[in-house]
């Protein structure tokens, strides 16, 4: 099949990242596969052009001056130009501008039209939108069960027209012992709880130092490594110099060596607001590490509680800690729901696995 993806961005982000191993899957599995980047040339464009993937950046930017607006349309003149043109047999859109800008054309070729929504943004005009370019999809796709019935819930797409395929992850698990990794990391002594991802409200890491008053209190010996960087990174630097927290938060920023860092944790924090999917539970668990989430969105069908790890509600700090103190204090806690989640992610959360559950989409779409 020829294939087109088309993507909003490719910079760093689980979405960006999610594109590019879909993009890279497909193409692995014999499909001709280009991806269009309504944006500029960014990080995940690198493992694109690694796999031969062509890859057309588009840089529209914000219609926000009259430079921006000419760029937006000569950027959807562009990508028309491209769906009309390219004889595809699919044309796969992710996130919502993308289905909206592209989605029209599409309907014009004789290409399925398909929509991946992979989060739902708190924008109220977006909720309310969302179900035009839905409705003239011949698919529409969301990345978990529990996404698909938020997205029914919040928009006007019905559920019904709502099919799921998880993400997946290409990460291949724990390649060092946590000794190692934490020399080759530069990682403190004591028990490790880590959290990654970008430093903004969503993400809940104002939460998660919040409550880590509580377990520090508990548990002396145990550190909170917080990786990535974002908006809220001078706010979280001060919170972490609290005396009370008595130097047990490390921030490290971006980091290159996530798989490293992970191989010399004890547990993973994720206690976003909301989550589509999170990649970065499904890498945790492959790593052997229970995880601690909040039970909103993707991470519901995630992580079984009390079974891969554990699950809280979302911005209850008091709940949070009580969960990562129980994980900190009980090794073997921590080694048999690191256990349990190594095993189902390893099942069901592979890029061969989300390969095979959009090409299945794919073939009942072309045959119908």
């Amino acid at each position: 099949m020829r294939i087109l993806q088309v993507v909003g961005g490719l910079d760093v982000g689980g979405v960006q990242r999610s594109v590019a191993l879909l993009a890279v899957g497909l193409h692995d599995a014999g499909h001709e596969v280009t991806v269009v980047n309504l944006a500029g040339r960014d990080v995940n464009a690198a493992p694109l052009e690694a796999a031969g993937i062509p890859v057309i950046h588009l840089a529209m930017g914000s219609a926000g001056s009259p430079r921006g607006a000419v760029a937006v349309l000569t950027g959807v003149g562009r990508l028309w130009r491209i769906v009309l043109r390219g004889r595809w047999d699919v044309v796969q859109t992710h996130l919502f501008k993308t289905a909206l800008v592209t989605t029209p054309a599409a309907r014009l070729t004789r290409a399925r039209v398909v929509g991946t929504i992979h989060g739902i943004d708190p924008s109220g005009l977006q909720r309310r939108l969302a179900g035009l370019p839905a409705r003239l999809q011949h698919a529409v796709v969301a990345v978990s069960t529990p996404l698909a019935d938020d997205v029914a819930a919040a928009t006007s797409i019905p559920r019904g027209l709502l099919s799921v395929v998880p993400d997946g992850v290409d990460d291949p698990g724990r390649t060092l012992d946590a000794a190692a990794a934490r020399t080759t990391a530069g990682l403190p002594a004591g028990t490790l709880v880590g959290c990654v991802g970008r430093l903004w409200e969503r993400k809940g890491q104002r939460e998660l130092v919040a409550a880590w008053r509580d377990v520090v209190a508990v548990c002396p010996d145990a550190r909170l490594v917080v990786v990535g960087d974002g908006p809220l990174r001078a706010e979280l630097g001060a919170a972490a110099a609290d005396p009370d927290l008595h130097g047990s938060v490390l921030l490290t920023g971006a980091r290159a060596d996530v798989p490293v860092i992970l191989d010399g944790l004890d547990a993973v924090a994720v206690p976003s607001h909301h989550e589509g999917f999170s990649l970065v539970t499904v890498e945790a668990m492959l790593h052997g590490l229970p995880v601690v989430a909040t039970a909103s969105g993707g991470p519901v069908e995630l992580v079984d509680d009390g079974v891969t790890g554990l699950l809280v509600p979302p911005r209850d700090v008091g709940a949070l800690a009580a969960a990562l103190v129980r994980l900190c204090s009980d090794a073997d806690l921590r080694a048999r729901l690191g256990a349990a989640g190594l095993a189902k992610a390893k099942d069901r959360y592979t890029v061969e696995a989300m390969t095979r559950g959009y090409l299945d989409l794919f073939g009942r779409l072309r045959d119908r």
